[in-house]
């Protein structure tokens, strides 16, 4: 059964789902949107872009140019010049922390400032 088979049972159950979903809010939610934009090309210096202008850049990688989209606080890879094409299809970012990368042509896009969402877990 479910809800065990004695009231310390129950009352274990219902304080644990009480304490995950109290402390869902405070742990993961509330997140803030990111600063600004980190482009790494491979082994060099990553290059820093604002969040806050609309802008479209051009970034040269291992096998050709990338084009990233920076528009209303968000970021996403808008074209390259690999064959799957997983880094546009991801989609936009916009949260402090996010990461994508187009592999194939050594191209990462992560967003920095504000609150990150995650912890140990980035790399």
């Amino acid at each position: 059964m479910f809800w065990g088979e004695t009231l310390a049972d129950r009352l274990l159950v219902i304080l644990a789902t009480f304490s995950v979903l109290s402390l869902y809010p405070l742990l993961w939610g509330g997140q803030k949107p990111a600063s600004h934009a980190l482009i790494q090309v491979q082994k060099e210096e990553p290059r820093s872009a604002s969040l806050q202008h609309r802008q479209l850049l051009r970034i040269d990688g291992k096998i050709g140019t990338s084009t990233i989209e920076i528009k209303d606080g968000f970021a996403r890879f808008i074209d390259s010049p690999c064959r799957s094409k997983v880094c546009i299809h991801y989609g936009w970012l916009k949260h402090s922390g996010e990461v994508i990368a187009c592999l194939p042509n050594s191209v990462t896009l992560s967003l920095v400032g504000g609150d990150s969402r995650f912890d140990s877990i980035n790399f």
